[in-house]
């Protein structure tokens, strides 16, 4: 059995994980509005869609790491806590 840290280095541990039925209806409403957006909208809301979709891409990337990131250093605060205590237990 390789550790966690083995398995998040080689990328076969996947922290998201798959997604909630609630997850998965949302992204097929999402496509759908799409889908019809597309279908309604002249050649130039369209490209303004697509633009405004590719920055939501953006966003979301950037979010999910940063809240990755976040998540990951509290869970290291919280057994270096446990390990080594507070200051206020030790003083």
């Amino acid at each position: 059995m390789n550790s966690i840290i083995e398995e998040l280095f080689y990328g076969t541990l996947n922290p998201s994980g798959k997604s909630s039925p609630e997850a998965d209806e949302l992204l097929g409403l999402i496509e759908r509005h799409e889908t019809w957006l597309a279908e309604h909208l002249d050649e130039t809301a369209k490209e303004v869609l697509d633009k405004l979709t590719d920055c939501h891409v953006e966003y979301d990337g950037i979010t999910a790491w940063e809240s990755f990131r976040r998540g990951f250093a509290l869970g290291a605060r919280l057994v270096m806590e446990v390990v080594y205590g507070t200051e206020a237990e030790d003083g």
